[in-house]
């Protein structure tokens, strides 16, 4: 897949699929994109068959876990 690099709105810099022609404002985002698209993950719950792109979804994934602070779920131990 090509990364198409488009000037749009001045001198601001896009970043454009070349497979769907969505555009992004940094190339990070045009990669998770593509990622996304070809359905890469790289990432995975150990606690459920989650998968994630990025380290912060699977972070954030994980946040869903937990009941309190520092307790996960099912866990009868306060911590």
């Amino acid at each position: 897949m090509q990364i198409l690099r488009v000037r749009a709105h001045g001198q601001k810099k896009e970043f454009k699929c070349a497979r769907c022609s969505k555009t992004f404002a940094t190339n990070a985002y045009l990669k998770a994109h593509k990622q996304r698209e070809e359905k890469l993950t790289a990432f995975s719950c150990d606690k459920c068959p989650f998968r994630a792109i990025q380290r912060a979804e699977l972070n954030e994934h994980i946040l869903t876990h937990t009941t309190q602070k520092g307790q996960v779920k099912g866990s009868s131990h306060l911590t």
